[in-house]
């Protein structure tokens, strides 16, 4: 016969109320007020670390720009931005980065995935062109788990 965990535990509760002759006693939770609850969140010291750069371009170039942190504790993750509207052409991405000491870049198509287009020491930046033949892209940023800031410009790259 195959015995459980739990049919085990039931024949061990049984013979220790058979032996002491009474009924098992289960002890009710502890009542908590929710002020009573501390909950722990890591503060970002890089929250709002490009903030004074926000537009690296004049508003009349502009595809776009994101700024922002990798996140805090389990929080940190790779972090991306898709532009669907965008026209394919040749654009300048410029990117940022502080906090962690390499990331990866990864500038594609909005359908397709690819290796790094570049790797970049931080703190540090790097510019680089990149083309597109269908409407869209993706950028996506990876610190490979380390606490930082990035900022990303893309602006079309005007022929001289």
């Amino acid at each position: 016969m195959r015995r459980t965990r739990a049919m085990v535990a039931g024949v061990v509760v049984g013979a220790t109320v058979a032996v002491a002759g009474c009924s098992p006693h289960v002890a009710a939770p502890e009542s908590r007020e929710a002020s009573d609850v501390v909950v722990s969140v890591a503060e970002d010291e890089y929250e709002g670390y490009f903030d004074a750069e926000a537009s690296p371009v004049s508003d009349d170039e502009a595809v776009g720009a994101m700024w922002g942190s990798f996140g805090t504790g389990r929080g940190i993750g790779p972090v991306g931005w898709s532009h669907g509207s965008a026209a394919p052409g040749t654009y300048v991405v410029t990117v940022e980065c502080a906090g962690p000491d390499e990331i990866e870049v990864r500038f594609d198509q909005t359908d397709h995935r690819q290796d790094a287009t570049t790797r970049l020491t931080c703190p540090g930046s790097v510019s680089f062109d990149a083309t597109t033949t269908e409407t869209g892209f993706m950028i996506e940023l990876d610190s490979a788990g380390a606490p930082g800031a990035y900022r990303i410009s893309v602006a079309p790259r005007i022929a001289s």
